[in-house]
């Protein structure tokens, strides 16, 4: 089901037409979703973390938990939720419950319809997410965290940089590149 909304939201974002043949081991083969090993076909990575259903049963820490502190200190809390599934279905949670839960900063008119204006860019924070999600090590333990306070939003994920990327050289170099471009393909980066 959920490839089958993959290659729909692709035709709409990157105009590429959904195949006509049903999905099958040849699609998965080069979607890279599936990989060949010898004679036995296995999920890849990026297609577990992206497509899975419980991606969590083999990348334990494949998953964000938000936690919305009432204190600079964080030492109390109002929430705290830990969002899993697909990496795709991750992203959609969290931002839904980031417009639910964010703070307003105002607002205007488009037309004649109001607008929201959040506390921080909708826009901002899930280029952040995606971001920490693309970019970490799924092998570390430890989870993408998110850090609502009242002075700052705090978006970390375990590990380092990739490879040759320092903050003084911000090359854009993912470490998951299937998995960027399972996104990129939707629209999201």
């Amino acid at each position: 089901a959920l490839v089958g909304a993959f290659l729909k939201k692709r035709e709409e974002v990157r105009g590429i037409a959904v195949p006509s043949s049903r999905i099958d081991d040849e699609l998965l083969l080069r979607l890279k979703i599936i990989k060949k090993t010898g004679r036995k076909l296995n999920v890849t990575n990026a297609g577990l973390l992206f497509f899975g259903k419980s991606p969590q049963k083999v990348f334990g820490f494949a998953r964000v938990h938000l936690v919305h502190f009432l204190d600079v200190d964080m030492q109390r809390y109002s929430d705290q939720r830990m969002f899993e599934g697909s990496a795709w279905k991750i992203v959609e949670a969290v931002e839904s419950y980031l417009r639910d839960n964010m703070r307003r900063s105002g607002g205007g008119k488009k037309g004649f319809a109001r607008t929201e204006r959040f506390e921080y860019p909708i826009e901002a924070v899930r280029e952040a997410l995606l971001n920490a999600m693309v970019h970490r090590n799924y092998f570390d333990a430890g989870d993408v965290k998110i850090f609502i306070m009242p002075n700052k939003l705090v978006i970390k994920n375990p590990g380092s940089f990739p490879p040759g990327v320092t903050p003084d050289v911000p090359e854009h170099r993912p470490r998951n590149p299937q998995l960027s471009q399972y996104f990129d393909d939707v629209g999201l980066i």
